[in-house]
């Protein structure tokens, strides 16, 4: 990685692609943020400005859509950051893609929340595993500055050993490593508070439950309000995914509330979806 200063961000108009676009913009990488389409980056783009609190962070961004400037991109890049939507599928298309692309020293990482590493590694080359982990950065990254690093069964340990020094050093990241299991550790601990809370708001109400674990618990960001800022949709594939595959005294923490389901089911994805909101409505 010490030989080349290039990062691409897929998947760069989501809020944590935004958000890492901003990272490693701020310490110093030449980003390149890829989206579906030039206008989705710019999107992108605009809220890494606004996380940043600076436009002059946009000089080391540069922008470009999958169709013509993914294999280029990624290619010449040291660190290529997945934070696709929590799809397996999709994310296994992309690293597809990715692999027959980048250059075999290449460090690739997904930002997943807590799906298999291993999995989104299978059927990929032999060179495309040794490089291959997870780095999950919390939301909103700009303000939590904890990451947890998750190997791959083939990850080569000099490679953990090296993102972990860079994550540290020049992102000022606190890290953990962590093993490779549903959720990871943060989020097995942060979405059972989390989906708890939308559990109780069905019948205490949003705003008693957001005041009452919010600033008496010396949260950045009161519960509800941060489900809002992550997605819906991000919260269901977490909870899910836990509730599908774990089996402990936790197990019923993680049922996705009814009515969020249902809401889901209408467009209601939180602050993704300004004028359908999600427990709070931004438009206006």
């Amino acid at each position: 990685m010490a030989d080349n200063n290039k990062v691409v961000i897929i998947g760069a108009n989501g809020t944590m692609g935004a958000g890492a676009g901003c990272v490693f913009a701020g310490a110093g990488y030449h980003v390149t943020m890829l989206a579906r389409s030039a206008d989705k980056a710019k999107e992108g783009l605009t809220d890494a400005q606004n996380d940043a609190r600076a436009e002059a962070i946009g000089e080391r961004i540069s922008l470009g859509a999958y169709d013509a400037d993914l294999g280029r991109s990624v290619g010449e890049a040291a660190i290529v950051f997945e934070s696709l939507a929590e799809d397996l599928p999709l994310k296994k298309q992309f690293f597809e893609l990715i692999d027959k692309s980048r250059r075999p020293e290449s460090i690739i990482a997904t930002g997943s929340s807590g799906l298999s590493i291993a999995e989104m590694a299978r059927g990929r080359s032999e060179s495309f595993r040794r490089n291959f982990l997870g780095v999950h950065l919390f939301n909103p990254p700009h303000v939590i500055v904890g990451t947890e690093v998750i190997p791959g069964p083939d990850t080569d340990p000099a490679v953990v050993k090296n993102v972990v020094a860079m994550l540290t050093k020049r992102l000022g990241r606190k890290v953990i490593v962590t093993k490779d299991m549903p959720a990871f550790v943060g989020n097995r601990v942060g979405f059972k508070v989390l989906n708890e809370t939308a559990q109780l708001a069905a019948e205490h109400g949003v705003a008693y439950i957001d005041y009452l674990i919010g600033p008496h618990t010396g949260r950045a960001m009161a519960p509800l309000a941060t489900v809002d800022l992550v997605g819906w949709d991000v919260h269901k594939a977490i909870v899910d995914n836990v509730h599908a595959n774990c089996k402990d005294e936790a197990h019923e923490s993680f049922a996705m509330p009814a009515y969020m389901n249902a809401a889901l089911r209408n467009g209601c994805l939180g602050d993704k979806t300004p004028e359908r909101g999600g427990f709070y409505r931004r438009a206006g």
